[in-house]
């Protein structure tokens, strides 16, 4: 895609609480052998609700894209992947990201990667941050002690949305502390950044074209929308 050529983003986010469990029982017919054995696999009770509303949101914000069925996406799980929809419309592109309960979905005309991560205090960022980040990010930690949870998940929502815009074939020889934060948020590498904020969990979305008007965007809901404070 031509950096001249502005991406079409539409977000979606979804909460796995009350008000949206009919959701989850409205897809559940619709769910293809492949899902269904992979929701089988799930032990965890609330990871399995994500994945049922995830599945749902996916229906629900193709549908109204595409002016189609719910029922009519063709899914089919891919082991480590995000699915594979058989009858997805040329030059459509999604990311999916989940975390604690939330989801965020992103859907663009060009490769997109999106990561949500709910904001946890922890007694040993330092530590963890060694798992992923490079020297020069891991300096940027120790130096903002006061702001550590916000830098530490800024730079990993980074690399992980860096992560899922990278080609399959290229991911499985790719670690986290290769990708380069600073670069990232400079635009360098045909990636641009954008973070933000939505409802204290750190988001951030990848793309090849910079996105115009992000400041604007809005994360859809199934019945409404949130806010997003971008930085």
């Amino acid at each position: 895609m031509l950096n001249n050529v502005q991406p079409m983003i539409k977000l979606w986010y979804a909460l796995v609480d009350s008000s949206n469990q009919k959701y989850e029982d409205q897809v559940y017919p619709q769910l293809s052998i492949s899902e269904l054995n992979r929701l089988g696999s799930i032990k965890n009770e609330l990871k399995k609700h994500e994945y049922l509303l995830s599945r749902a949101l996916m229906r629900h914000a193709l549908s109204l894209q595409f002016k189609r069925l719910s029922s009519e996406w063709q899914f089919i799980e891919q082991s480590n992947l995000a699915p594979k929809i058989n009858n997805l419309p040329e030059n459509c592109h999604f990311s999916l990201s989940h975390s604690h309960g939330k989801i965020c979905l992103a859907i663009s005309n060009e490769p997109v990667g999106i990561d949500i991560e709910q904001k946890k205090m922890r007694p040993n960022f330092s530590s963890l941050a060694n798992a992923f980040m490079n020297q020069k990010e891991a300096e940027l930690l120790d130096e903002s002690k006061s702001r550590g949870s916000d830098i530490f998940y800024k730079i990993w929502c980074a690399k992980e949305a860096s992560y899922k815009i990278t080609p399959t074939c290229l991911q499985q020889k790719l670690f986290l502390k290769q990708i380069d934060y600073f670069a990232l948020t400079k635009g360098i590498f045909d990636q641009n950044l954008s973070q933000g904020l939505i409802e204290q969990c750190h988001i951030a979305l990848v793309t090849h074209s910079k996105p115009q008007n992000i400041k604007k965007q809005l994360a859809y809901t199934f019945e409404g929308g949130v806010q997003i404070e971008w930085f």
